[in-house]
């Protein structure tokens, strides 16, 4: 069997982890299996860029054209067309080309996942117009399977007319790390929020919270947005956590150590957290 899994980038974070986790389970079992993306890090797994995978509200391109490159790379790196498109996140608003892209391929009868992990609906309204008046948004056909993570998401959706056969839920497969029993530590807490600082990760919160926090706690945030507007709200929340001289780091891997010891890894932020 072969696989192709679109998703619009690879970047660290929850779907691109979720992702990783299902290449090595079909690699596990043998399955053939390719990610096409808009863009991709240096790494193991088996990507394919296709640019106009990326976010893009606007485009001059067909949607027609675009899958025909999709078609071409997801063949290549297979060795014959995909048996199952595995999407991630099709009606999120984040490019204007793939909900026809999905479309198109329903109308051609071909087997689809359409796994949701978010929704413009839910807490995004700048996504929400993208895909607002796509009237294939959410094709049905017996060849079709949404996933979602969780079972109020299905709920909603059988009861907007979704068949229940045509959904599942999915969890996400991340498997929990072993840890240790925590020793007592006489240092000061840190507190690692493992995060890309989007608008939705409740950063005021942490501010605030932070605030109210033991003398000599220390507060990390993983990673940065990489989105130009989010990066605005990220960067209004580092510069607000300076001006109040709030003990709020943001950004921190790969750009900071935790301690003396360290590197910059998450690896070692997580090991040095409290």
């Amino acid at each position: 069997m072969r696989i192709a899994i679109v998703h619009y980038h690879l970047s660290p974070g929850g779907v691109t982890t979720v992702i990783r986790a299902a290449c090595r389970g079909l690699a596990a079992a043998g399955m053939r299996h390719v990610v096409l993306c808009g863009a991709a890090p240096p790494d193991d797994l088996p990507a394919r860029i296709v640019p106009d995978l990326g976010y893009l509200r606007h485009s001059p391109r067909t949607a027609e054209s675009l899958l025909e490159e999709m078609r071409g790379a997801a063949a290549d790196a297979l060795g014959g067309p995909p048996d199952i498109w595995h999407f991630h996140n099709h009606s999120l608003g984040k490019n204007i080309l793939i909900p026809r892209v999905v479309s198109l391929l329903a109308d051609g009868g071909e087997r689809l996942v359409l796994q949701l992990h978010d929704l413009a609906e839910d807490g995004r309204p700048g996504n929400h117009p993208l895909v607002a008046e796509q009237p294939w948004l959410y094709p049905l056909s017996p060849r079709i399977l949404y996933a979602f993570i969780n079972g109020k998401d299905r709920s909603r959706f059988v009861s907007a007319g979704l068949p229940e056969e045509n959904s599942v839920v999915l969890p996400n497969p991340i498997p929990a790390a072993a840890t240790a029993s925590p020793t007592p530590q006489k240092k000061p807490p840190l507190i690692l929020y493992p995060t890309r600082a989007i608008r939705r990760k409740n950063l005021g919160e942490l501010l605030l919270l932070s605030m109210f926090a033991p003398e000599g706690a220390r507060f990390a945030v993983t990673r940065v947005p990489e989105d130009p507007a989010a990066r605005a709200i990220h960067d209004h929340w580092k510069w607000l956590a300076e001006e109040m001289e709030l003990p709020v780091h943001f950004g921190v891997v790969d750009r900071a150590v935790p301690d003396g010891k360290a590197d910059a890894s998450y690896a070692a932020w997580i090991a040095a957290s409290t």
